[in-house]
């Protein structure tokens, strides 16, 4: 990383990137066009063996405000994400992928409603969903306010992880990600965050969101873990150590109405 100095930004952006040459300079040159300047963007490459590298040197030689970290090997994005928190200079926080793109208003939007509302501590918002071709899936959004996100918490993530800005305290706080969770490490977060720090969504789209069309079994096998640790750590495998199982049964009717549903189209 090059070094920094001077004033600290107001926002620092973390992202990681894992052989994602096909879509990362798209995604960082969405954060450059922000309308909300006053950034620092400390992007992982996680040990990738294609041209992001090149590619993310290539941007950190035009903008200063572009700070790539180097891991020969692949860490996961966990450690990745805690490797660029030990470096943030801004008092807010931002996520983005590598494969996302962020509205021009994105950073602005969520400034100045953190600057309004300081009693917020994380703030997310809606997606507008895309394969990662580029065909569009429609609008992804969560609850609103924090009452409704923590009356779901154990049966849904309250945020889409590349929309969320904190400050830099709930990371501080918190202690940053759990590196032994390789997936859903975000869930896990915001499941030790709800009862210490208020959440927020606005309610209308902040990115585009490259999605998977269909959920994976790995991604529900680490939900329900990650769900049944959070109910272990509170005490509430009685009664509600039902919910560990939401995940797999989400995913496994996804699976059967997409089975019904080929079959209608190939009839």
């Amino acid at each position: 990383m090059t070094g920094t100095s001077g004033r600290p930004p107001r926002v620092s952006v973390l992202m990681s990137a894992f052989n994602a040459e096909s879509s990362i300079a798209r995604a960082v040159e969405s954060i450059r066009a922000q309308e909300f300047e006053d950034w620092e963007l400390l992007i992982v490459d996680d040990g990738s063996t294609d041209t992001t590298g090149a590619i993310l040197h290539a941007i950190a030689r035009t903008d200063a405000r572009v700070h790539v970290l180097v891991h020969e090997r692949n860490l996961g994005l966990p450690t990745s994400l805690n490797h660029a928190l030990s470096l943030v200079r801004g008092d807010l926080v931002a996520r983005m992928d590598g494969d996302d793109v962020a509205l021009a208003d994105r950073f602005r939007r969520q400034v100045e409603f953190l600057d309004v509302h300081p009693e917020i501590d994380v703030l997310g918002g809606g997606a507008l969903e895309v394969t990662h071709d580029g065909r569009p899936l429609g609008e992804l959004r969560r609850a609103e306010h924090h009452e409704q996100l923590i009356a779901r918490i154990f049966t849904e993530n309250p945020f889409i992880h590349p929309t969320i800005m904190a400050r830099r305290t709930v990371f501080e706080r918190l202690g940053g990600y759990d590196v032994t969770c390789r997936r859903g490490q975000d869930y896990e977060l915001w499941l030790r965050a709800y009862r210490m720090f208020r959440f927020h969504n606005l309610p209308r789209p902040l990115i585009h969101y490259a999605r998977r069309d269909r959920s994976r079994w790995r991604d529900a096998r680490h939900s329900s873990r990650i769900v049944l640790r959070a109910l272990q750590r509170e005490n509430r495998l009685w009664p509600d150590g039902w919910l560990a199982a939401r995940p797999l049964a989400a995913t496994t009717w996804e699976r059967i109405r997409g089975t019904f549903a080929g079959s209608r189209r190939g009839a």
